[in-house]
């Protein structure tokens, strides 16, 4: 079973507009939000903040890559209102993995190789070209991560930070 990734642009701005609002009106210190690194084009260079608007999102995870974009934009516009106090953190996480990842319905990277290393294959085929490069991370240290930048003191309004990409 392959389950296509479906993006509804109008219900994530709406989503996004709402919680930006709340925290205005309820005077919210920080925000925490997890976007994705989908958004970068395909490159060699190293992933820095001014490359991620750079060129389209690569083909591969254009529609989310894309909505990571514009819901990254509309935080930036309101995080340079002046009325609007709430710092904001965020997150662009690569590859994230965990115990409870469902093997069977949605088979994922991380949870197929785990698969397959279960049932004493000795050749494991990896899927994929090969031309990713990218660094995994635990669901239990990235919850340790953002459980350590709730208390975290930033001095920006707001701070983008890509986590676990090799680059």
């Amino acid at each position: 079973l392959k389950l296509k990734k479906k993006i509804d642009f109008n219900d994530s701005i709406s989503s996004m507009k709402n919680i930006l609002e709340f925290c205005k009106d309820k005077k919210v210190k920080k925000l925490i939000y997890v976007s994705s690194s989908t958004g970068y084009p395909k490159s060699n260079k190293k992933l820095k903040e001014n490359i991620y608007f750079y060129k389209r999102p690569s083909n591969e995870s254009f529609q989310i890559g894309l909505m990571s974009r514009n819901l990254e934009k509309m935080i930036n516009k309101y995080s340079k209102q002046r009325t609007f106090k709430t710092k904001i953190i965020i997150l662009r996480p690569s590859a994230i993995y965990g115990k409870y990842d469902n093997f069977k319905r949605y088979p994922r990277l991380i949870p197929q190789i785990i698969k397959k290393a279960y049932s004493n294959k000795s050749y494991i085929k990896i899927p994929g070209s090969g031309s990713y490069i990218r660094n995994w991370i635990s669901v239990t240290e990235f919850v340790n991560l953002i459980a350590k930048l709730i208390f975290f003191n930033i001095n920006k309004k707001l701070l983008t930070m890509n986590i676990s990409s090799d680059k």
